[in-house]
């Protein structure tokens, strides 16, 4: 799909979402982003990360939506570890520098995370990154930024403290 052969000669076909180069096509890959988007990474874990869509934070590549979590500050640390730990397909070195700037407190502009990643930022964030191979490397926001709030219930989610227990005897 890529390259094709033909008298000894290399021609590259341009294929939908791909420049020349395996440099993604901004346009194509900024549909992957988007929250309507099923497809996007944070649909993964809405079950403790509830985003807010009228609300950022975060500065320079770490910006993003903010968001809310059922989850305790302990919580949150031990899926953040998890989520890195399981980190398996692509460049470990890439995934390193990730996690580095996401725990990094510093405001880290474009130019700055190419020199530290090597890797191209989907729309100046670094949600969707992809490296010089073409490989695509998601982040989601619950790596990136803390909480606006811990230990937010969402609405949506079925509470069983809530329900009221009776028993009673049939004769």
């Amino acid at each position: 799909m890529g390259n094709s052969c033909s008298s000894g000669q290399t021609t590259v076909v341009e294929t939908t979402g791909r420049r020349r180069g395996n440099q993604p096509n901004q346009d194509y890959l900024t549909r992957f982003m988007s929250l309507d988007n099923p497809s996007n990474i944070n649909h993964r874990y809405g079950h403790f990360a509830m985003i807010q869509k009228d609300h950022s934070v975060g500065k320079g590549v770490k910006q993003t939506f903010a968001f809310k979590t059922t989850l305790s500050k302990e919580e949150l640390q031990k899926e953040r570890e998890r989520f890195w730990e399981t980190r398996i397909e692509g460049n470990p070195l890439i995934w390193e520098s990730l996690r580095n700037i996401c725990e990094s407190k510093q405001t880290i502009g474009v130019e700055e995370f190419y020199q530290m990643c090597s890797a191209r930022l989907t729309n100046q964030s670094m949600q969707l990154v992809f490296d010089t191979n073409g490989r695509k490397y998601e982040v989601p926001i619950f790596c990136i930024n803390d909480p606006i709030a811990y230990g937010e219930r969402n609405q949506n989610v079925f509470d069983i403290s809530k329900v009221e227990t009776k028993t009673m005897t049939v004769e």
